[in-house]
């Protein structure tokens, strides 16, 4: 349950819906579907707007400015799938997403 999650919980939920909206995007794109696509990469990025603003730089700002600059790029990659109408930028997104969710799980289970 969401309401019982600890907050490394969340996040991981946050990158589970990421990646899966990424992964809708793309496989949008391979069939044509303009509308799915942009509808899945606004999820995505509205999901990775709401993991900037969880970001606490004052608990660790060198890692919140790490993770600022990561999902920034994502969110730069995502908007060139639109712009330059391919799917690259999308795999990147899930790939980098998939790479963050793993360690954030990591983190997760050992309890830091």
């Amino acid at each position: 349950s969401i309401h019982s999650a600890s907050p490394g919980q969340l996040v991981i939920a946050l990158y589970d819906g990421a990646v899966a909206a990424a992964a809708r995007a793309y496989e949008a794109h391979l069939v044509g579907d303009i509308e799915a696509r942009g509808l899945n990469i606004d999820k995505a990025q509205a999901i990775i707007a709401e993991l900037i603003s969880s970001l606490d730089f004052e608990v660790d700002s060198e890692l919140c400015e790490r993770l600022l600059n990561i999902y920034l790029y994502i969110s730069r990659r995502l908007f060139d799938a639109v712009l330059h109408n391919t799917p690259e930028g999308l795999l990147e997104a899930c790939k980098l997403l998939k790479e963050l969710r793993a360690a954030w799980a990591q983190v997760e289970a050992t309890g830091r």
